[in-house]
């Protein structure tokens, strides 16, 4: 995970190099240190704009096929089915919904048959 930004470094690199050397530098608080301080205030500077430049959005339309959708009720474990129900989508809009049924005294005959009517 990368380190935090420091925000004394993001106020410094706001402020010319020599004004930075001096308030940073031996005379200030001490914590200029020239092999490193370039390079960090230009990153600090040219952040914004080469995050900006990373990524492109683009949106791209999913295919509009039909497709189903089978929500079995049931608790965990070994338990039996207690309800299911059906949605039909196309691409990303719902067209219809079948209501959940009980599915108390169907055999497992009959709720196989009834999936396959779905």
């Amino acid at each position: 995970m990368p380190k935090p930004l420091d925000p004394k470094c993001q106020l410094c690199s706001k402020l010319p190099t020599t004004q930075a050397k001096v308030l940073h530098g031996t005379a200030g608080d001490g914590c200029w240190n020239p092999k490193v301080c370039h390079n960090r205030r230009s990153f600090y500077r040219h952040r914004s704009q080469n995050n900006a430049a990373e990524i492109d959005s683009v949106t791209v339309e999913p295919p509009a096929t039909y497709f189903a959708v089978l929500y079995l009720y049931k608790e965990p474990g070994d338990k039996p089915l207690h309800a299911l129900g059906a949605e039909l989508w196309l691409g990303q809009k719902p067209i219809c919904r079948l209501e959940p049924i009980h599915c108390f005294g169907l055999t497992a005959g009959k709720i196989r048959a009834y999936t396959d009517q779905v």
